[in-house]
């Protein structure tokens, strides 16, 4: 189930980098919430907070997707 709930469209990061950081602060979470506390559920807690941080992650990495995108679509013939 908790697969299905990190990659749902609805709200996980449309953006390259944006999809980048959200699974890095997932990852970083989770393993932060296993090791460090005794919540059991540590690992869904870190999903549910990357996909609620996930339209401020869009917001921030904006200009790299800008940079990075424009970059690439002009080496494409």
């Amino acid at each position: 189930a908790i697969a299905f709930l990190a990659v749902e469209p609805s709200t996980c990061a449309r953006p390259r980098f944006a999809r980048l950081a959200t699974g890095a602060l997932t990852g970083f979470l989770a393993v932060f919430m296993r090791t460090f506390t005794t919540h059991g559920a540590g690992v869904y807690a870190a999903v549910l907070l990357g996909n609620a941080a996930a339209p401020l992650l869009e917001v921030l990495t904006a200009p790299l997707d800008a940079r990075w995108g424009a970059a690439k679509k002009e080496r494409a013939p």
